[in-house]
């Protein structure tokens, strides 16, 4: 076991360290955060430039986090990491958009949820019709398709240090893909439909998306669909923050389905088939009160004569921030549950039985600058049934600090 004090140590130096950061406010960025002192952020935010048939807009981010875990089997960890060192540009070019994003942080290819490539994001979208009424667009490249509300919303703008069991499982990575998209802006209803490549999974149980980056390795492609509302876009939508910053209220509701052709990790025989469903909802009041719930079903086939796996994932929560007031920080807390549950047959590489994790996050939150610069304090506990006889449990207490400009 580490020594409870040296943890204690630890993280007295770094809340110490990130509580002296300036404060200040990011252009595009949480505009309900309190304006504050001037610091660097005001000077370094909104980088661009913009001329008659090309803008462009730099940005950047870092997430920096240290963590003491608690193992049930093993010694404890204590760890400080770099998680997150990104640079993107964005912005339009002869009346195409664009977005080129790099991480420099790059984890093993083996890590679950990410791969070997540094691009993040890569990719140009044609707005074919956009008028007051509706817009329709095709996009072209390396992105984030329409499964799943947490998984389409920034890391820089959520209320949790990591994202919830269930979207790390069924979501976690970016496609090749080409969508064709819509809306019916008076109805504040959006859709997209894409067909993606489909490489070699990372994970056997990211039950729908490809290697991030990869090539296509057969003549069949992945689809999606995606369709989604919201009472109040600037409040809830799809890839909005997280959390009730700003005193819009709205509620929102999303339905997304997959129908991916994996190749399997147990033979290059290209007889699988994945099928997946994602609903989401997530409700905003005028009083700092925020939940969302998501709900997510994946099930696995073998030459389409029978079912190999299925799925089932799950995450709630429910959080509170202080209302905004100019020159002060805005705290909030946060809690929530989320788990998989799912059935493995003896020909999964992971063993066979019954299979259940779960894991309870509470947290509480500094807003310096909104989402643009915030210091967040964790608890969270993991837990593990196999086989309903192996319960192994870990808790996990960490600081970490994100900063966007």
């Amino acid at each position: 076991m580490t020594n409870p004090l040296a943890l204690t140590v630890a993280l007295v130096a770094s809340s110490s360290f990130i509580l002296a950061g300036g404060e200040g406010e990011k252009k595009g960025g949480d505009k309900a955060a309190a304006k504050s002192t001037p610091s660097v952020l005001n000077h370094l935010s909104g980088w661009g430039y913009k001329g008659a048939k090309f803008d462009a807009t730099l940005a950047h981010s870092m997430q920096v986090r240290v963590d003491y875990t608690n193992l049930d089997e093993g010694r404890d960890v204590m760890n400080v990491d770099v998680r997150k060192v990104r640079s993107s540009v964005s912005g339009s070019v002869y009346g195409l958009d664009y977005k080129v994003q790099n991480d420099w942080v790059v984890k093993p290819e083996s890590t679950p949820g990410r791969a070997h490539n540094s691009i993040k994001d890569a990719w140009l979208n044609w707005n074919i019709q956009d008028s007051d009424a509706y817009s329709i667009g095709v996009k072209l490249g390396q992105y984030k398709t329409e499964f799943g509300r947490e998984f389409n919303t920034a890391y820089t703008n959520l209320e949790f240090m990591d994202r919830s069991k269930a979207s790390q499982h069924f979501s976690g990575i970016r496609s090749r893909a080409a969508t064709v998209h819509g809306a019916l802006k008076a109805q504040s209803l959006n859709w997209a439909v894409s067909i993606a490549n489909n490489g070699n999974n990372s994970s056997w149980n990211q039950s729908h998306q490809t290697g991030e980056g990869d090539d296509n390795t057969s003549k069949k492609m992945d689809y999606t669909f995606s369709i989604n509302w919201s009472s109040n876009p600037k409040a809830v939508r799809l890839g909005g923050s997280e959390g009730a910053l700003t005193n819009d209220a709205g509620f929102g509701l999303g339905f997304a389905h997959h129908k991916g052709y994996p190749k399997s990790p147990l033979s290059s025989v290209e007889d699988w088939t994945t099928e997946s469903n994602n609903l989401w909802a997530s409700w905003k009041n005028d009083s700092g009160f925020a939940a969302n719930l998501e709900l997510f079903t994946a099930q696995w086939s073998y030459s389409s004569r029978f079912t190999m796996e299925d799925e089932d994932g799950y995450s709630a929560s429910l959080s509170w921030t202080a209302a905004a007031i100019p020159e002060q920080t805005q705290w909030g807390v946060a809690v929530r549950y989320s788990g998989i549950d799912y059935m493995d047959t003896q020909f999964n590489p992971q063993g066979g039985g019954m299979k259940d994790d779960n894991r309870f996050e509470l947290v509480l939150n500094r807003y310096s600058v909104g989402h643009n610069m915030k210091t967040q304090f964790g608890l969270s506990q993991n837990s593990s049934k196999h086989d309903l006889r192996n319960h192994v449990e870990e808790y996990v207490l960490g600081v970490q600090t994100t900063v966007a400009f």
